[in-house]
């Protein structure tokens, strides 16, 4: 099976000069940009927690879709998982990309996109 190692999508990411992946949308505004770390920081720490109650809410009213790499470290698959299963909402997915670490949309790019027409979208366009 392959694996894509954390050296090679580092590597890759300096390479196409994606390091700073948040300036690319211009929906960021200044002020969002500047708090990326601190949430990145909050969510992290929080996550990384497997055991006692979660601080994250439960309950959501709208569709829930979770696109997660198997070989993430920045957000660690089975707690994410764990998370998941106790989530409450009238639609909810989740995607594994067994050959992905925190970027999937770069590193199986094909079927991230193909998740997103076919599972996606359709969440999207419901009335």
């Amino acid at each position: 099976m392959k694996r894509t190692s954390a050296t090679a999508i580092l590597l890759c990411i300096l390479l196409l000069g994606l390091q700073d992946l948040p300036t690319l949308s211009p929906d960021y505004s200044e002020a969002e940009l500047a708090q990326l770390e601190t949430g990145n920081s909050w969510a992290a720490r929080r996550i990384q927690r497997q055991s006692g109650p979660t601080t994250f809410p439960t309950a959501f009213e709208i569709p829930v879709v979770f696109i997660m790499g198997r070989n993430d470290l920045q957000t660690p698959y089975e707690p994410a998982r764990t998370y998941f299963e106790d989530l409450d909402a009238p639609v909810k997915k989740m995607a594994t990309f067994e050959y992905s670490s925190h970027f999937p949309m770069l590193e199986e790019p094909g079927r991230f996109l193909l998740y997103l027409v076919r599972e996606v979208l359709p969440l999207a366009t419901e009335e």
